[in-house]
């Protein structure tokens, strides 16, 4: 029973603010029958017989074509007419799009965009810039993608479990005033379900490890500093500051947060090693809502 007095107690911790940065997703070749693919720039030596003939049916060959552009005369914008001859150099001028089987995976950046997971590598070779990679989604259709990115948040800790130790009793203490600043790496998985005309669904998993640094107050008294070869008289207190470190695990699911904290508190000031958790390990449960992006 008094395990789950103190689960109950321990969930008073709010988070109150959170924001993630640099989100890398991992882009597969294949996702079951949900092929990568990509559409590619081709210039005009390796066009097909088939692309060729598109081409010369909008710019028929030997014909003039007038193009207009703008150019700066005297600082003053001006448009320009010229006309071009269609030959083989201006075709070497042209690029057309292909649609192809993507033939391995990478790390990138994502937007789902109506049926498609559209993707762009964050690091690509030169010949690649103009390359664009998307997954085609049928009705219903849901797809999960593994990333990885970095996460801060802001909360506070009301109520903190001091373990016991020789001759101090364990405790639930709270602070009226606190601030903890909570960074880490996350990994987590981005579920996408395409469904057509009603509005697509998008949701996040995501596990977090890191560490934080905080203050908040004490007061010390005649109870809290007993074991203290001078303990405060019972008609004396006294307000100290707080510095705290310490480790978090969180998980996050879309704007909900359950995370847990082990952290140390340092008091500061005159008198501060009479406290009988200076220095001493606390344990924390968290659980809030993200006014922020995850």
């Amino acid at each position: 029973m008094k395990k789950y007095l103190l689960l109950l107690v321990l969930l008073g911790v709010v988070v109150s603010a959170q924001e993630s940065f640099k989100r890398v997703y991992h882009i597969p070749a294949s996702k079951g029958e949900i092929l990568l693919k990509k559409d590619v720039s081709v210039k005009f030596d390796k066009w097909s017989k088939g692309e060729l003939d598109s081409i010369k049916q909008i710019y028929v060959p030997e014909s003039m074509i007038k193009i207009s552009e703008q150019i700066s005369i005297n600082s003053v914008l001006q448009t320009v007419t010229r006309e071009i001859k269609v030959d083989t150099a201006f075709y070497k001028t042209l690029t057309v799009k292909r649609s192809e089987i993507a033939k391995c995976g990478f790390w990138g950046y994502v937007k789902f965009d109506d049926n498609k997971i559209i993707a762009n590598k964050n690091s690509c070779k030169k010949d690649e810039k103009d390359n664009i990679y998307y997954y085609q989604l049928k009705n219903r259709d849901q797809l999960s993608l593994y990333f990885i990115e970095g996460t801060v948040s802001a909360f506070t800790v009301p109520i903190k479990y001091r373990f016991k130790q020789p001759n101090v009793s364990e405790e639930f203490s709270s602070a009226s005033l606190n601030a903890n600043l909570f960074g880490g790496i996350s990994f987590g998985m981005s579920s996408f379900f395409y469904r057509d005309k009603v509005g697509s669904v998008t949701n996040n998993h995501k596990l977090t490890l890191g560490t934080f640094v905080g203050s908040s107050v004490v007061e010390l008294n005649s109870n809290n500093t007993s074991a203290s070869v001078d303990p405060l008289p019972n008609d004396r207190k006294i307000i100290k500051g707080l510095a705290s470190i310490g480790l978090g695990i969180a998980y996050s699911y879309n704007k909900v947060n359950f995370a847990g904290f082990l952290g140390w508190d340092y008091a500061i000031g005159d008198e501060a090693e009479k406290w009988n958790y200076n220095k001493k390990p606390w344990i924390g449960i968290a659980i809030g809502y993200s006014l922020f992006n995850l």
